[in-house]
């Protein structure tokens, strides 16, 4: 992961936290353009009727029969003109491979002659490079991406003309939700890679420039050092977490379970394993299949004419937290089992930064949203950062 945005202090947001957003997201403007070497076969200009049914069907074959990668990102022809040298067209095959039939000139000029033997004149390179206007082979460097922003059209054309990605929604993040959506679907890729792109400028207005959200953030650290003080006077390990929606969610069907709060319990419980994460993560789960037990109670005695039982417990106060647990009712438990630690709608603020076990806990629980202290200032990660 690397930083993608700090925070500055704008006029009227002194009294509110600064946030560096952490993402392994790309900026478009300055990914680095990666080349490979492709095999490009030279034809003449303007080509017969029969060669560009010819070409396509010796990249089918070579697709098919010797495993080349699809060069969705390249454009198959090029026009190349050359002062004193007639108007050629060069056409890209496949990546050079280290070994087998791709891996050598004389290896792809056999299987062109196999395939598609017209393509292939009597003319040698040298006389193509005098003037003639046979066709040959060669190894140019060709990008393995496509071009990340109109801006960087003529870098990536300089070596071979490239299709321009595909704006989507993670190129311009409104929102936590739209940008996790965008995260799944948007992306850069070539024959097996896939990476996400974000545009930061815009992603660090979001984190800095949002007032409300800004303040949400303030209100979950606050929360986080009530917490940590209130575990400190206890004599725990002075470490608070706290989990509530994000902060364009909606807490639709989880009335009475979030907040959610926990701290560090391990001194006074005398357990290694009580972090303040891992608390947490287990209180919203133990809410979750309590009231999943509640709710099926609450059916029977509908079921025998009984139905005016509360649906749901009330919340429970922060500093009611005596064990480092909160116990809130919770929403109805989502369907199958071990579903009922997952985060993956929630956020959660804490105010150190966990530790390799409770990093991995944290992934395993698929979390929306991750905030957490770092010295004087505050992280934020999104689950497909």
């Amino acid at each position: 992961m690397s930083e993608n945005s700090e925070s500055r202090q704008h006029d009227g947001k002194a009294s509110l936290p600064t946030l560096v957003r952490l993402t392994r997201a790309i900026d478009p403007s300055t990914v680095p353009i990666a080349l490979r070497k492709a095999w490009v076969l030279r034809l003449p200009y303007p080509p017969g009727s029969g060669t560009m049914p010819a070409v396509q069907r010796l990249l089918k074959r070579f697709q098919a029969d010797h495993g080349a990668d699809v060069l969705r990102h390249v454009k198959t022809i090029r026009k190349t003109e050359d002062e004193g040298v007639p108007a050629r067209m060069d056409a890209v095959l496949a990546y050079q491979a280290e070994t087998g039939d791709l891996a050598t000139e004389e290896e792809v000029v056999s299987l062109i002659k196999k395939y598609q033997p017209d393509l292939l004149g009597e003319k040698s390179a040298q006389a193509d490079a005098e003037g003639a206007r046979g066709p040959v082979i060669r190894a140019l460097d060709i990008p393995t991406t496509p071009i990340p922003t109109r801006s960087r059209i003529a870098e990536w054309n300089a070596f071979w003309p490239c299709v321009l990605r595909i704006t989507g929604p993670a190129d311009a993040p409104i929102s936590d939700a739209s940008a996790q959506k965008a995260a799944n679907s948007v992306s850069l890729t070539s024959s097996s890679t896939s990476i996400d792109f974000i545009d930061r400028a815009r992603d660090a207005r979001m984190w800095t420039e949002n007032t409300a959200r800004l303040q949400w953030a303030k209100d979950g650290f606050q929360a986080c050092l009530r917490l940590a003080r209130q575990a400190q006077a206890k004599g725990d390990l002075p470490i608070g977490a706290y989990v509530t929606t994000a902060v364009e969610g909606s807490n639709a069907g989880m009335e009475g379970m979030l907040p959610a709060f926990a701290h560090d319990t391990r001194i006074s419980s005398n357990h290694p394993l009580r972090h303040a994460v891992l608390n947490i993560i287990r209180a919203v789960a133990d809410g979750r299949a309590a009231l999943k037990i509640r709710s099926d109670k609450l059916a029977e005695l509908e079921q025998d004419g009984i139905s005016n039982l509360p649906t749901q417990a009330d919340s429970i106060p922060a500093e009611q937290f005596d064990e480092g647990v909160s116990a809130p009712a919770a929403p109805a438990a989502p369907a199958g089992n071990g579903t009922d630690y997952l985060l993956s709608s929630l956020t959660l603020f804490t105010t150190h930064e966990p530790c390799a076990g409770a990093v991995g806990t944290e992934m395993g629980d698929r979390i929306c949203v991750k905030v957490d202290g770092a010295g004087a200032r505050w992280r934020c990660m999104n689950r497909r950062d």
